[in-house]
């Protein structure tokens, strides 16, 4: 587990297979985020350091004992912008466009949001 305070956040992130735990569609090596406030709300998440692009998967599939699938690919333009492209037809979670980040610390876009701790956790991950 790795701990990170360059943002205030309530969160681990837990890197698999460490804890063993393989699921079906996940590559070999994927994280979990976990809202501690909150821990049923999770996200797991593969990060590509190269490209720094996030593929993002369903925790509400899991959840329901479906497989879990990606939905959504994200990369930080720089800290105040988050670049996302869905790749799901549900669309869940995600909408196409640059995310801004506001006062708050919540990135949107009219009318949409990505939850805070997922974007401060993914802030943090990518620039340890």
């Amino acid at each position: 587990m790795r701990t990170k305070t360059y943002r205030k956040i309530d969160l681990e992130v837990i890197a698999y297979p460490e804890n063993k735990d393989k699921r079906q569609n996940l590559p070999d090596m994927w994280y979990k985020m976990t809202n501690v406030e909150y821990p049923s709300e999770w996200i797991a998440f593969t990060y590509d350091k190269a490209k720094n692009i996030f593929t993002m998967y369903h925790e509400y599939e899991a959840n329901n004992g479906n497989p879990i699938s990606a939905y959504t690919y994200r990369r930080f333009r720089d800290a105040d912008h988050i670049e996302t492209v869905n790749i799901d037809s549900s669309n869940y979670g995600a909408d196409d466009g640059v995310y801004t980040r506001g006062s708050d610390g919540r990135y949107s876009l009219p009318g949409h949001n990505i939850y805070k701790y997922i974007t401060d956790g993914m802030f943090n991950f990518c620039i340890m």
